[in-house]
């Protein structure tokens, strides 16, 4: 009796080294492996707009990376005492306006990649 199948895993056409980037972006998924990823000190840029679920979401915090967006107080809305950001995790979110600000602005400033 056999327990596997027996198959051949073919080669990818490239591999990953120190040297490149590697952008996570997306569920605690993606945190995971990035936070695993940076453990092996690899060059990685993690969830830049927290964590995310739905293609939409994922989509847009990609265009805001590429075009370096600069999130501004008219990008906030306020709920229950707290400020917070339609396109960031919760993680940002602040009683402070600026802080919030603040919080998205300086991550991606000192991260992006692109």
């Amino acid at each position: 009796m056999e327990f596997f199948l027996p198959f051949q895993i073919q080669s990818y056409p490239f591999t990953l080294s120190y040297r490149d980037k590697i952008l996570f972006i997306g569920s605690c998924f993606s945190e995971e492996i990035g936070d695993k990823m940076s453990e092996l000190k690899f060059d990685i840029l993690q969830n830049p707009n927290g964590i995310l679920y739905d293609p939409i979401s994922i989509s847009d915090a990609l265009f805001s990376c590429m075009e370096n967006k600069l999130f501004t107080k008219n990008d906030l809305f306020e709920l229950n005492g707290l400020w917070h950001s339609w396109k960031h995790h919760s993680a940002f979110s602040d009683v402070n306006k600026k802080d919030v600000l603040e919080k998205i602005n300086q991550y991606k400033m000192q991260r992006i990649i692109f």
